[in-house]
């Protein structure tokens, strides 16, 4: 089951580097056009184990909403159930003044992993961290 979510996670690695990117040649407006390629609700981003991966335009945060059916082999109380990758620099989050390479604090329900690194902006998701890979437990 968690290679099955961990696979899915492959996909939010294109809207990681939309934010990286963004950031480091537009700033904040890069992560908002970065934001704007996945906005919520887009159908876009959705496959076998995934219903959605959006980006969010404020803090440039990336969720992946888990896709859970009978079909795919992830039990369907996990559908729409979340992880969240939220870029840090310097063991912060997102600034306009911001400067330096990005680092993603990644969460699940716990943030054990990522708070032991001393990321300083951590969002939780809600998927079950017994589901999750091991950097988002």
């Amino acid at each position: 089951m968690r290679s099955k979510i961990s696979e899915g996670m492959v996909g939010a690695t294109a809207a990681k580097t939309s934010v990286s990117e963004g950031f480091q040649s537009g700033g904040m407006l890069g992560v908002e056009s970065a934001a704007a390629e996945y906005a919520p609700g887009n159908a876009s981003t959705k496959s076998k184990y995934v219903n959605e991966i959006n980006v969010n335009k404020v803090t440039g945060a990336v969720t992946y909403k888990v896709r859970g059916n009978a079909d795919n082999g992830i039990p369907p109380p996990l559908n729409d159930k979340t992880i969240i990758l939220t870029p840090n620099i310097n063991k912060v989050g997102l600034a306009a003044t911001s400067v330096g390479p990005i680092d993603w604090a990644c969460g699940s329900a716990t943030t054990v992993t990522a708070s032991g690194r001393l990321f300083g902006a951590i969002t939780a998701g809600d998927l079950p961290p017994k589901y999750a890979p091991a950097e988002c437990r």
